[in-house]
Parts: C-alpha cells; structure tokens; sequence
C-alpha cells in the first residue's frame, strides 16, 4: 500500500496488519496503488528523470528490476498477463492516452508498445488483461482492454472508446464507441464471463470481449460529483457469480452480468471524498466481496448482505 504523501511503499502482515516493511519510493508513486503479484510489488511512479516502473520482492521490498515507464506522466496502475499455458506472469502491462506498452515480468524489458490512434483524452486508470478460460488456449488468444473519452474531432462529444489489443504483440482486434453522457467521472471497465464491463457517467455498458458487440447497457446508474475524482469511476465484477458491482448515490449495488438488471442494492451514507483516491473493490471468491471506502473497509456477501 502506499503511505501518507505517496513516497513511501508499506507491507502489511494480512493476519494482523503489522509491518513487514517501509520503502522510500524517493518520488510521488502515480497510479492508484501498487499491484501485487506471484511474490512480487509493481510500483509505477513519477521521478525528475520521467516516470519509473518498480518490482519488488514481496517478502522484504528489494527491488528486482527498475525501468523507465514511458515518455510522459502516467497515473496508470500495472497490470500483469499471464501465460495461458504455463500460468505464469510474462508481461508488466501500462497505458496513458497515447500507448499501451508491455514489459517483461523477468527483467523489465519492452516487449512491444501499441499506439492509439486515435489517442484517449483521459488517462486510463489502468488496462485490463483478459486471459480466455480452456484448454488449448495461447497468447494470441489473450486481450488487453484500456478506455477514455475519445479524442477525435469526428467524434461526438461526450464519446467514449473501449481499444481491445492483443497480449501477444499489442496489435489492434477491435474498438468500440459509446456515449458517455458527461465528462465527470471518468470511465472505467473490468472483464469477466466474456464479457467487457464499461463504467460510464451514468450508464454501464457490457460488450463482448471477442468483437467489441454491445450485449445490453443500463442508463440508470445514479451519479454523484462527490465521487467524481481524477481516478475514474467504481466498478468491480465477481467472477465466480457474475455479478457487477457499482458504488453510486450513497448505495453500492450489484446488477445482473448477463443483462444488467438490479440483483440488490445496499444503502450507506458513506460517500467517497471528493480529495480520496478510491478504488474499486475486489471479489475474493466464495461470494465475498470487500469495498474500500473513505478509510473503512466493507465486506459483504456478493449475493445478498
């Protein structure tokens, strides 16, 4: 996790919450937080020389490998694609409105970078790698999701484009406009059950991983400026129950994956922050769920609290 200020990387014990170990990142670590993966913490931050990637070694925060992230300020958080076939990670994978560039899981070298054309006016929070389920799968099946406001002068306004490329080189396999209905929050997406999860201002769209096809699309999400932070909306999926998970107008509510409609809804008066920088929650299998929220944590289960 990151600490107070963002310049320093903590390590917590999971059982009771003690410190393993405190890293002094020497610069603002940009990105909503650190990814953690198969013994290892990825850290993209920003130094006077440009933004820097960072894996450490999980048990006592040593860094493995440093990189240069990219050509410009990123707040993208990395995530990490692995190999259909072995189950093990072989890319770092970041984006900004211009590129999506992959990185070796071993030693940090560029393995391909894919530019938007056109490029996304907002900063994704962060790509999204989708690795088909079966056997006989390879790389060239895996897909790497990113999404914005389109920065295009024949678009309308307000327009949204979801860019699927693919994990093996970061070729280009389909794009996807929507519309967002209002600049404020930015739009978010998470992949499940193929199928590509788009948080919008005020809908939630779903498309379909292998061709970009919108299945259904809900316009009756429930906004509120109080959440609409630089880090985009809310938005989590239960993989194992194929739910959708929303943080909206002082409720968090979980809608049906396969048509959008309302499963349940649960009321609270807490509201994210105008200056947090929220996260969306995680499904940690047999049906939980858990949602951080203005410094408290909410663990619920994903179908009925």
């Amino acid at each position: 996790m990151n600490s107070d200020r963002r310049k320093q990387l903590l390590a917590l014990r999971a059982d009771d919450g003690t410190e393993l170990w405190n890293v002094d990142m020497e610069g603002r670590v940009v990105g909503s937080s650190p990814t953690a993966s198969n013994g290892r913490v990825l850290s993209h931050r920003t130094e006077d020389g440009g933004p820097i990637l960072s894996a450490l070694r999980g048990t006592d925060g040593t860094v493995v490998w440093q990189v240069a992230a990219g050509p410009g300020p990123s707040r993208s958080k990395p995530a990490v694609a692995f190999d259909p076939a072995t189950d093990e990670p072989f890319l770092v994978v970041l984006a900004d409105g211009h590129s999506v560039r992959a990185f070796r899981w071993d030693d940090g070298e560029v393995v391909w970078e894919s530019i938007l054309e056109p490029p996304l006016r907002s900063q994704p929070r962060a790509a999204v790698v989708w690795r088909p389920d079966g056997s006989g799968k390879s790389l060239e099946d895996m897909r790497i999701f990113v999404t914005g406001f389109a920065d295009d002068s024949d678009a309308p306004p307000m327009s949204v484009d979801v860019v699927a490329l693919r994990a093996s080189d970061g070729a280009g396999v389909w794009r996807t406009r929507l519309s967002a209905q209002a600049r404020d929050p930015e739009p978010s997406l998470a992949v499940a059950n193929g199928r590509v999860f788009v948080r919008l201002a005020k809908s939630i769209a779903a498309l379909s991983v292998v061709d970009g096809a919108l299945r259904w699309q809900n316009d009756g999400v429930r906004n509120s400026r109080l959440y609409s932070t630089p880090s985009g909306t809310l938005l989590t999926v239960d993989h194992e129950g194929g739910l959708v998970f929303t943080i909206e107008t002082r409720a968090i509510i979980a809608r049906d994956g396969r048509t959008g409609e309302t499963v349940w809804e649960l009321p609270t008066s807490l509201m994210p922050l105008p200056e947090s920088d929220p996260e969306p929650g995680v499904a940690i299998g047999y049906g939980v769920v858990v949602f951080p929220l203005n410094g408290e944590i909410w663990v619920f289960h994903s179908f009925g609290c």
